[in-house]
């Protein structure tokens, strides 16, 4: 099963790593999401995208050293606050697929996680003794 996409406003100053596919905010389908990526410029979205009730998680990329800004952000549920320093690029692409990946996890229902688990161990028949 392919994974949910993320949604990416910080491209430009802030290009990820992910082999997930980086989708814009403004063409950003949110259940089919399982992340988004905003600047400071982008923060209207975080009420927005709380209003939903996914509790999706939010990374906002802020210029490298604004600490006043990493603690206005902090208030803000699911929300993670990362520099856009790209020495530590290859740490936050890592840290926001396992936050990605996190959330898939906890959407995922019981039954839909031993489909895929039952399905990624090639298993691909669905028969049911006796109902053949």
């Amino acid at each position: 099963m392919k994974p949910l996409s993320i949604s990416d406003s910080a491209k430009k100053i802030f290009p990820i790593r992910s082999t997930r596919e980086l989708i814009d905010i403004k063409h950003t389908d949110f259940p089919a999401v399982s992340a988004v990526i905003l600047t400071k410029i982008d923060i209207e979205w975080i009420q927005k995208i709380n209003s939903l009730h996914f509790d999706l998680p939010i990374i906002v990329v802020i210029e490298e050293g604004k600490e006043d800004s990493k603690k206005h952000f902090s208030k803000f549920n699911s929300t993670v606050v990362i520099d856009s320093s790209k020495k530590n690029l290859e740490l936050y692409s890592r840290k926001i697929e396992n936050l990605a990946q996190k959330y898939e996890n906890k959407i995922d229902s019981p039954f839909f996680k031993a489909l895929k688990e039952y399905t990624f161990t090639a298993n691909s028949e669905f028969d049911c003794p006796g109902h053949q």
